[in-house]
């Protein structure tokens, strides 16, 4: 899973991993590799929403201030 995602794609995956570890349908041994892998999409989303949040916090600082 080094490939990189938007944010929407590991979104969707992870609530795809939820469902199936939800439904309790597998094996021990795929329930910790869902697990696994949903914790590193949830990493990757805090990561981007953390970037996102820095380019935002970035834009709102070069924007001009509005005189009364």
């Amino acid at each position: 899973m080094k490939q990189i995602k938007s944010y929407e794609e590991a979104i969707a995956e992870l609530e795809e991993i939820v469902l199936k570890l939800e439904n309790g349908n597998i094996s021990i041994d795929e329930m910790v590799k869902l697990y696994e892998k949903g914790v590193l999409l949830g990493r990757q989303c805090s990561d981007l929403l953390e970037a996102y949040q820095g380019r935002f916090d970035i834009l709102a600082s070069t924007e001009p201030k509005e005189q009364a």
